[in-house]
């Protein structure tokens, strides 16, 4: 199958599926980047980033054919559409993040576009699920029309409303540890590349998710935008997170990131909002 064929006939499903399952949700926005307990699974290591600080943590790039040097995917984003740049395209950003670690296929956020359409600015959370599923779907149905075994894993999409911080971090841990049921029918989930000490790296199996947050950390609705979570770890007692975005990695506190997940309370919008395969 070549690259082209595949990705022609993902781009006639879209209409189709779009027509056939997007249900949205209104005021939703999308940040452009110029404006030990259930968590002992995961090592301590020592981050090939430097150590961030609660207000801006620090990213590594990941330009190189969207890929970051460990292994996980960062997509550029696209320019923002609409009124004042309101339509933005964080939650198609972070869809082909997922799409390309979980299902090894390269299709742009733009090209993703229409699977990801609602009535309001941005990507809402119920709208950023419809749309991974109905993708999961095309998905399906090219293998099947062309006697193909899938790529993608098994499983829907969810939303995921945790009631507090600490029920948060535990959603993030046990999502990140969920193995898939792969074409060949066995149990299997993306890996991931850490760094230690010698700048040595293991091989580590993560299954990511995305996230709503609020990038300011305010509850203006300004600065939301979608991540994708791409690992959780331990270092000198402190919980950190790994999320990829804007084409780059950042790392940051827990306790940081987790403020920022519960800002996001606008209009119909709740705090702790998750995105994850089950």
């Amino acid at each position: 199958m070549k690259a082209q064929s595949y990705l022609k006939f993902i781009s006639y499903l879209i209409l189709f599926l779009f027509n056939n399952g997007v249900n949205a949700e209104i005021l939703d926005s999308c940040q452009k980047s110029k404006q030990k307990s259930i968590f002992e699974f995961f090592l301590p290591v020592a981050k090939k980033v430097a150590t961030s600080n609660e207000q801006n943590p620090t990213y590594i790039d990941c330009s190189s054919h969207e890929e970051c040097p460990d292994g996980t995917i960062s997509f550029e984003q696209p320019d923002s559409e609409g009124i004042a740049d309101m339509e933005g395209k964080c939650g198609q950003t972070a869809a082909a993040n997922l799409y390309r670690t979980y299902c090894k296929l390269n299709a742009s956020p733009k090209l993703l576009d229409k699977f990801f359409y609602d009535a309001g600015p941005g990507v809402a959370p119920k709208t950023l699920v419809s749309g991974l599923n109905n993708l999961w779907l095309a998905d399906r149905i090219y293998r099947i029309k062309y006697k193909q075994k899938r790529t993608c894993p098994d499983g829907t999409w969810n939303k995921r409303i945790a009631k507090n911080e600490h029920d948060f971090l535990y959603f993030i841990s046990r999502s990140l540890r969920k193995k898939y049921k792969n074409k060949s029918g066995n149990y299997t989930q993306p890996k991931r590349k850490r760094f230690f000490k010698n700048n040595s790296g293991e091989t580590s199996p993560v299954s990511p998710l995305a996230v709503l947050i609020e990038t300011d950390g305010k509850k203006g609705g300004f600065g939301l935008h979608w991540v994708t979570v791409v690992d959780m770890y331990y270092i000198n007692n402190e919980c950190r997170i790994i999320y990829n975005t804007w084409n780059r990695q950042y790392d940051s506190s827990c306790s940081s990131f987790s403020k920022k997940a519960s800002k996001t309370t606008l209009g119909p919008l709740r705090p702790y909002t998750l995105i994850r395969l089950e």
